[in-house]
């Protein structure tokens, strides 16, 4: 078992980092340590998310929580506390790069304008995505061959209204 310091809650312990892990030490220098690549973007092994986006463990108002570590690379490198009214966008396009030269402070409308310029958000590209290309070919395939919204949103885990919005043309139209 690691030796820590462990803070029990009601459903698990939590490991909290001790010092041969890191503590004491800022976040920013551990991060450092965790990248596998410097040739033009700056790859981590940190564990990423389902966006794509590195996550490094931080303690913040005593609490040990996950932090997105291109904002932790943004924040030690440019010695720029983020306001909470800004997004870390890349320049790169990789969610994983935590290469200060790749980041910059924008606005969500920053951000949102940013994805639609550089087609990041269509289709299955998009994080959040529970359908593929594949799956809207069929899914307007089985329509056009009498298959219900009913039917077609129960056999992929979507709602009728996601169904309705594919085969009138509102969603994924980029594939009409």
């Amino acid at each position: 078992m690691p030796t820590g310091v462990y803070k029990r809650t009601k459903y698990h312990i939590e490991i909290m980092r001790v010092s041969h892990t890191g503590i004491g030490k800022p976040v920013g220098e551990r991060l450092l340590k965790h990248i596998t690549s410097k040739k033009n973007c700056w790859l981590t092994n940190l564990t990423k998310d389902r966006r794509g986006y590195a996550r490094i463990g931080c303690r913040k108002n005593n609490k040990y929580q996950t932090s997105l570590a291109h904002r932790v690379s943004f924040e030690y490198f440019s010695k720029v506390k983020i306001p909470s009214d800004k997004c870390v966008l890349h320049r790169c396009d990789n969610p994983s790069c935590v290469n200060p030269t790749h980041l910059y402070l924008g606005t969500k409308t920053d951000n949102g304008v940013d994805m639609r310029e550089r087609n990041r958000v269509k289709g299955s590209k998009n994080g959040y995505a529970k359908l593929t290309e594949k799956d809207v070919y069929k899914i307007r395939l089985l329509k056009e061959n009498g298959w219900s919204y009913q039917k077609l949103a129960r056999k992929y885990g979507v709602v009728f209204s996601a169904i309705a919005h594919i085969i009138k043309g509102r969603r994924w139209a980029h594939l009409n």
